[in-house]
């Protein structure tokens, strides 16, 4: 259950949406999204996340997930992350995550670089440790992939993206890829929606034998997207060890930025 709980809550945060954006540079306006997950019959947490208006110097994205119910008094555990991304080029600048497991709480601090590496700051018990990592390209948090992939003016099945993504504690190359679209109904409202496939292969560096995959590509559950411009993350299924998990929309908000301010 451990385990399956952390898998199912750090997927949820990859579904980090930006508001809607022309070809070559971010979105300007301002959305919020609550989601409720249920496993079975039973919700067993839920979801906020957060893209706010651009500063001079940088995007500020926010995601947190915590469990309720009965997945709280099983395994209590919460998540946030913080996510910084150059408002020209959509690259990440800086990720922060929080997680608390059982009332401990364990922190990362990710500084991205274009070298690429990235200089991580992980913090436990504590006990404060730094290291540098190098990429095998410029890399992404778990937002910042997101936002770059619903820039995509053109969404078509088929289409794929890859990206390199570090999260703090873990380098993994993410593929996603589009299926045909389809009704999806959430509290929310019904949508027209574009179905996308995640999948996942962790990554490893060997000196002088450069990135190797440690362990076989891995499908890791399916998001769905709105079909219309905004590509709203509206729905996603994990099979988790324990079983299905269902996320739903269950609100959302979305303003023009009328200044330059982040959440």
């Amino acid at each position: 259950m451990k385990s399956s709980l952390a898998i199912v809550f750090a997927l949820l945060l990859l579904t980090i949406s930006s508001p809607d954006a022309r070809a070559g540079e971010l979105a300007k306006s301002q959305e919020r999204f609550q989601y409720a997950v249920h496993y079975g019959p039973a919700a067993i947490g839920e979801v906020s996340l957060q893209v706010g208006c651009p500063t001079t110097s940088y995007v500020a994205a926010l995601a947190t997930a915590k469990s309720y119910g009965f997945a709280q008094q099983i395994y209590g555990f919460s998540m946030r992350l913080d996510s910084f991304i150059d408002p020209q080029s959509g690259q990440v600048l800086e990720g922060r995550t929080h997680i608390e497991e059982k009332g401990v709480p364990r922190n990362f601090r990710s500084r991205f670089s274009s070298e690429p590496s990235v200089a991580v700051t992980r913090t436990f018990r504590g006990i404060e440790r730094h290291a540098a990592h190098a990429l095998p390209m410029r890399g992404h948090d778990l937002l910042s992939w997101m936002l770059d992939m619903r820039r995509a003016l053109v969404w078509t099945a088929g289409m794929s993206k890859h990206y390199i993504v570090w999260d703090g504690w873990k380098l993994m190359r993410i593929e996603a890829r589009v299926a045909e679209r389809e009704t999806v109904w959430t509290p929310h409202a019904i949508f027209e929606a574009y179905p996308v496939k995640i999948f996942r292969t962790r990554l490893f560096h060997q000196e002088n034998q450069g990135f190797k995959a440690q362990s076989p590509k891995e499908e890791l559950g399916t998001a769905w997207f709105s079909a219309d411009s905004a590509r709203l993350p509206v729905a996603m299924n994990y099979n988790a060890p324990i079983g299905q998990v269902r996320v739903l929309l269950t609100s959302v908000r979305r303003a023009q930025c009328t200044t330059s301010a982040s959440p």
